[in-house]
This record gives C-alpha cells, sequence and structure tokens, in this order.
C-alpha cells in the first residue's frame, strides 16, 4: 500500500512540477501534458526492461528498479526461484520412479482414462512388443487384441489377474493385472510366468499319468483277490482275514485313483461347454438313492433343503462330486442318520 502511494505522490509532483514550469510561459497544460509524458515514459522503460528480463533470461537477477516495479520484479524474481526448485523436486521424484520401474522385471504401462498408452518400461518393449515411435498414443486393445483381454479391460472389474499368451511370443505366458488410479486412469502391469506355467503343466501331467498308471495294476489286482475271496473258505481263517484287509485297501487305492483322475481332468478341461441350469433338488435326491443303495441299510439318509437354489455348471462334475462326499461318508461313518 505504502508503495502506491509514493507513485501516486510521484506522479502528483510530476504534473505538478510540469504545471509550475508551464505556468509562467502561459501554457500550463504544455507543462503538465510533459510532466504526465515523463511519468508514462519512466513506466514504459520499467515495462520494456520487465519483458525483456521475462522473455530472455529469467533464471539471472532482475534489472535494478524502485518503487512499485522494483518490489514487483523481487516478488516474480522469488517465485520463480521457488517454482524452479518445486520443478526440480517433481522431476528428481519421477526420475526415480521411471529409474525404479526401469528396473523391474514386470512390464508396466500406464493408461489415460481413454485406455491410451502414456509410458511404459523397457520389459514392456520385450514382453509385448511395444515401440515408442509407433505406439504411444494408441488404445491398448489395438496392441493386446485377445477377446479376453478385450472383455477383460472393458469389465472393470480386476480384483483377479488375467493369464494369456504374449502378443509377440505364444511360447511366453503373462499374467496381466489392471489397477485403477487418479482420474479414471489406468497402471497395466504383466508379469513373466512362463516357467510357474510349465511346472503346473508338468504336475497336472504328472497326476494324470500316474493315476492312469496305477489303475491297471490296481485292477489285476482286486481281481485276483475278488478270486481268492470266492474260494475264502478253503484259506485257513488267519489268511481269509488278511485277505479281506487286502480287499479293502485296494478298493480304498482304486477310489483315490479315481478321484486322482477326476481332478486331472477337471483341471484340464475348463471350457464349461457343458454348463447348464441344475435342479439341485432332483440332483440331491438322485445322489442320496445312490448313497442309500450303497448304504444297504446302514444309515438313514435324508435331504434338507431350507430353499430352492439354482446353480449353472456340469451336472457330471457336480453329480460326480457329490457322490464322492457321500459314498466316502457311507464308507467311512458308523451307523447313523446323515444328510447331504
Amino acid at each position: 500500500m505504502r508503495l502506491w502511494k509514493r507513485e501516486l505522490w510521484r506522479l502528483l509532483l510530476l504534473a505538478g512540477v510540469g504545471l509550475l514550469t508551464g505556468w509562467p510561459l502561459g501554457a500550463p497544460g504544455v507543462g503538465l501534458a510533459l510532466g504526465l509524458a515523463l511519468c508514462l515514459g519512466c513506466h514504459l522503460y520499467q515495462l520494456r526492461s520487465l519483458y525483456r528480463w521475462l522473455t530472455h533470461d529469467t533464471q539471472a537477477e532482475p534489472p535494478s528498479a524502485a518503487g512499485l516495479w522494483g518490489d514487483l520484479m523481487d516478488r516474480l524474481y522469488r517465485y520463480q526461484k521457488g517454482q524452479r526448485i518445486t520443478q526440480g523436486r517433481l522431476l528428481s521424484t519421477l526420475r526415480r520412479i521411471q529409474e525404479s520401474s526401469e528396473a523391474m522385471r514386470d512390464s508396466v504401462v500406464m493408461l489415460d482414462r481413454h485406455g491410451d498408452m502414456e509410458w511404459w518400461n523397457s520389459a514392456a518393449e520385450q514382453m509385448l512388443g511395444l515401440k515408442a515411435a509407433l505406439d504411444r498414443g494408441h488404445h491398448i486393445t489395438n496392441l493386446l487384441r485377445d477377446p479376453r483381454f478385450i472383455d477383460y479391460f472393458h469389465r472393470r472389474d480386476y480384483r483377479e489377474p488375467l493369464t494369456l499368451p504374449s502378443p509377440i511370443d505364444e511360447r511366453m505366458i503373462l499374467q496381466f493385472q489392471i489397477t485403477l488410479y487418479g482420474d479414471d486412469e489406468r497402471l497395466l502391469m504383466a508379469r513373466d510366468i512362463t516357467r510357474l506355467h510349465r511346472l503346473e503343466e508338468m504336475r497336472r501331467d504328472f497326476v494324470a499319468n500316474v493315476s492312469h498308471e496305477l489303475r491297471t495294476p490296481l485292477t489285476v489286482l482286486a481281481g485276483y483277490l475278488e478270486t481268492y475271496a470266492d474260494q475264502a473258505e478253503l484259506l485257513p481263517p488267519r489268511l481269509g482275514r488278511g485277505l479281506a484287509s487286502m480287499q479293502e485297501q485296494t478298493t480304498r487305492m482304486q477310489n483315490l485313483v479315481q478321484d486322482l483322475l477326476l481332478l486331472s481332468r477337471l483341471e484340464i478341461d475348463r471350457g464349461g461347454a457343458d454348463h447348464a441350469p441344475l435342479d439341485m433338488a432332483a440332483l440331491l435326491e438322485s445322489v442320496r438313492r445312490d448313497a442309500e443303495a450303497l448304504s444297504g441299510g446302514r444309515h438313514v439318509i435324508a435331504v434338507e433343503l431350507k430353499e430352492p437354489r439354482a446353480l449353472t455348471g456340469s451336472e457330471q462334475e457336480v453329480r460326480s462330486a457329490l457322490s464322492n462326499l457321500a459314498f466316502n461318508a457311507v464308507r467311512y461313518t458308523p451307523k447313523a442318520a446323515m444328510s447331504p
């Protein structure tokens, strides 16, 4: 406020000097105009200095000036210095983030709110085949065109990751995970899980192969045991008891092999082609009748449904799972009431 008053007094002083100078000459108006012109010239000179400083070298010290112009230039200089410090900190933070992202083995792709690619690390170039000169600004679905990824991207339910082959190498298996942040922006991460995928395939193949290999000798063994059981009265009592125990354990092993085969088939076949709405009440009643026949009257088996429920799935697989539970309960439970 003081500076404004000083500038006002300086203007009045120059106007008064011009008026007094022109008064003895009989031209007070001319003197007043000259005083105001001199004041305007001083301001134009200071404005020119400010303009040249702002357009040429703002990092240098501001030009020397007095009064209102000097204070304005000092304030601008301090503001710009503070802005440069803030920008330096932000650039340093951004540089560290980029360096840490570059050090990651996982692919990182930043997407804007429309799904266009803004930035990615070098791992994304190796796994996804991104090129800065060609792909920056393009939509992510232009690169990853698999219908499963497109559905995953537009569904906006990113709680679970998505596993797909790499778009540049089908032998490379990638796990994609999208995270929402900021103003509806997305962060896409892709991890190479080829080794884990192969190990999982090896485990499934091992279980399936071992189960198949065990089924044949167990079938042969069960056949011989059944033949010997038909002649059990000819054997000593001691051998007869052992034969019954062997039959029981062989049946148990056959059930375990059958479960392993079913588990292997369920893991491999996930197409869902035979999925359909299921009548759970009728299905449970059918399982109850089968379990009751297996029990032979040793158990009381009942089905209790508090309210009807709908389920979509494979009738064969659901029946197999429920039957396995019910049959095991019949085999290993003493005489009691059971409710599947």
